[in-house]
């Protein structure tokens, strides 16, 4: 009976917080350089890869909140679980699984343990210390290193397209996190913090798409990559104006990780431009 217990309760607490709906365009959307790059591991082998540290992370992510989340969201499957050891171990499977599949990439292998090592830190000792603005900050780090680690299962280059995608990705994720959450608007200072991370994402989305067009002849045109941009200006524009009228931005935020993605396929997909 604990055992089928359980196991409702881990199929339960999946269906309530990682719904494929939301999660796999996430994981594709982390996946794109991974995908579109030539040669490395297969795209089975990465996205399995993604899925498993997207899930991961986001179980941590509510362990770490449990005892809060108990308050304001009593209703969740953790909340309503006397115990939550049963959850630690499919966290424990599943980063097990993770080394599986970076077996043979030892330096994919080490970022992969130090970045649980630093999120172990955060989460035991530092993230009860720190300011609220701050923690979704930290905790969104984890999102360009799922990348970088994809991507070099993928065998994809470390260079300035590398850089820029981690870099929008990071901020993707910083930026969406308010617009959709709306307990952030309590706290002191957000419409500047938000102000300056949406003026951040529009740079990095600019150098995105600046770097999309290159000098090849398969990189994206310009008559593309040029409305483009000022779409991402325009969205981020109002995101903003509306995250300072309304609690509920999601539907923007959603605007923010399409544009986004759009600008990865014309970074990364410059065969589709042949």
């Amino acid at each position: 009976m604990s055992t089928s217990w359980t196991e409702w309760a881990i199929l339960s607490y999946w269906r309530e917080r990682f719904p494929f709906r939301i999660f796999l365009p996430v994981v594709v959307f982390l996946a794109v350089p991974s995908l579109l790059s030539a040669g490395g591991a297969s795209r089975l082998a990465t996205l399995s890869l993604l899925l498993g540290l997207v899930f991961q992370f986001r179980l941590w992510d509510d362990l770490g909140d449990v005892e809060t989340d108990r308050i304001e969201f009593p209703e969740r499957v953790l909340c309503r679980r006397r115990s939550v050891a049963p959850f630690y171990g499919l966290w424990l499977l599943v980063a097990v699984g993770v080394v599986v599949l970076l077996r043979g990439h030892r330096p994919l292998l080490v970022c992969y343990l130090v970045t649980v090592m630093a999120f172990f830190l955060w989460y035991r000792w530092l993230s009860s210390h720190a300011p609220p603005v701050l923690r979704y900050h930290v905790v969104a780090i984890k999102y360009p290193i799922f990348v970088y680690i994809a991507a070099g299962l993928s065998s994809e280059s470390r260079g300035p397209l590398l850089a820029a995608t981690m870099a929008l990705v990071y901020l993707t994720f910083v930026v969406y996190e308010p617009l959709h959450d709306q307990r952030l608007h309590r706290l002191p200072g957000i419409n500047v913090v938000v102000g300056a991370d949406v003026a951040l994402w529009t740079i990095a989305a600019a150098i995105t798409f600046m770097l999309a067009r290159g000098d090849s002849a398969d990189s994206a045109p310009g008559s593309v990559l040029g409305p483009l941009a000022l779409a991402a200006l325009a969205l981020a524009i109002a995101s903003y104006r509306r995250f300072r009228r309304e609690a509920d931005c999601t539907n923007y935020g959603r605007g923010i990780f399409l544009l986004a993605f759009v600008a990865l396929l014309t970074l990364h997909g410059a065969n589709l431009w042949a």
